[in-house]
């Protein structure tokens, strides 16, 4: 086998050689996302390549995704092809909405590691989401390597700088480009209760295999509490008496598991974890620690935070057990099925409105400008220091 890796190691240097006074020269970035997941890495190059600079874009599809994209083929490539190995190669600017190496290199260690000093490109964080738990063990500078992080708030450059190594340099502003599709309108009578993971109630099998442990998830708090909630009759009635549909959308690592929260009540409905749905819809949004809460301060929807484990969590149940942003600013914390099913149940009759407080709050959150899109400011800003 490391014979086999040899010789594909030969090969590839002499396409590269052959290829090198064609593309040496031009300027090349690549947009990944992950296997079934489309991100801020699609939405900015939706953004980017209508821009005519002088850069070669294309956005890297992973195989069973070109259903999830609408783009003409001479802009996409597949994942781990020999075009995707060589443009990465040759390539100047890496966009990534996720962390791994793996998930936008389509070199293997051996090869990555071979043609490091040849390789040219940076790497830019573009984050699917905000990071707030305290993880300098996974985000940190000297683990990731991140040539640029981008950012959507304030809190979020202080804290990459104070708490994980990175440098003001670093730091890309602007947003993350899904964001602009985010807007306080449209709302109407819809809950959506999107619960997280826990890393405990997991099996790992390799850098991207992560299959629900179903024996233990029953038999753990986390479950029975939002199944709890799901099967509550009273607050189905509730919901049917106001006219309320609460949508259910599981984290996809749950999805594995999604046979165990089927039995829900009429009111409640069971999102498809890849099915789309207007975020700007709801009037209450119902987490526990998923940064997807930052989506609806965007949107100003009121927030509330469900942590039926809430004490064996932050005693290590998951990857990380403190963050370093107190949600509990932007909405209350239940630990019980009851408090929050009770909580529920009030709003339902004045439609959760915010105070003008939490307004102003969720309005000062974002540091990026209300004048230009997210991905508009994120692309002069890389521009602009690639220029250099």
């Amino acid at each position: 086998m490391e014979k086999d890796g040899q010789t594909n190691l030969v090969k590839f240097k002499k396409y590269c050689k052959i290829l090198n006074l064609m593309i040496k020269n031009k300027s090349i970035w690549l947009y990944s996302d992950r296997v079934g997941i489309i991100d801020n890495a699609y939405n900015q190059f939706l953004n980017d390549v209508q821009k005519k600079d002088k850069v070669k874009r294309f956005y890297v599809v992973h195989k069973g995704d070109e259903t999830l994209i609408n783009l003409p083929k001479s802009q996409v490539v597949q994942y781990g092809s020999l075009k995707h190995k060589l443009l990465y190669y040759y390539s100047k600017v890496i966009l990534t909405s996720f962390k791994e190496r793996f998930e936008y290199s389509p070199l293997s260690n051996i090869a990555e590691n071979t043609f490091y000093g040849e390789l040219e490109r940076e790497v830019v964080y573009l984050q699917h989401g905000i990071l707030n738990a305290h993880t300098p063990w996974l985000y940190g500078k000297y683990k990731t390597k991140f040539d640029k992080f981008v950012v959507s708030t304030h809190f979020e450059k202080e804290n990459l700088m104070k708490n994980y190594g990175y440098l003001e340099k670093d730091i890309i502003e602007g947003g993350m480009a899904r964001l602009d599709g985010i807007l306080p309108t449209d709302k109407k009578k819809k809950i959506l209760f999107a619960p997280s993971w826990r890393k405990s109630l997991v099996i790992e099998e390799g850098n991207s295999e992560r299959s629900i442990n179903k024996e233990m998830l029953e038999t753990s708090e986390f479950y029975k509490g939002l199944q709890s909630v799901l099967t509550s009759s009273r607050l189905n009635d509730e919901l049917l008496k106001y006219g309320y549909v609460m949508d259910v959308k599981l984290h996809p690592i749950l999805t594995d598991g999604d046979s165990l929260f089927s039995n829900t009540q009429s009111e409640m409905k069971l999102l498809n974890s890849q099915s789309e749905f207007n975020q700007n819809e709801y009037q209450l949004f119902i987490t526990d620690f998923s940064s997807y809460v930052f989506d609806f301060i965007k949107n100003k929807t009121k927030i509330a935070i469900f942590q039926p484990d809430r004490e064996y969590f932050l005693t290590g149940n998951h990857i990380y057990n403190k963050l370093d942003m107190d949600l509990e600013v932007f909405g209350e914390i239940f630990d019980t099925a009851d408090k929050i099913i009770d909580f529920i149940i009030e709003g339902l009759t004045n439609e959760f409105p915010i105070t003008a407080d939490m307004s102003v709050m969720y309005d000062d959150f974002y540091s990026f400008s209300t004048n230009q899109s997210c991905a508009e400011q994120v692309y002069d800003n890389l521009v602009n220091y690639f220029k250099k």
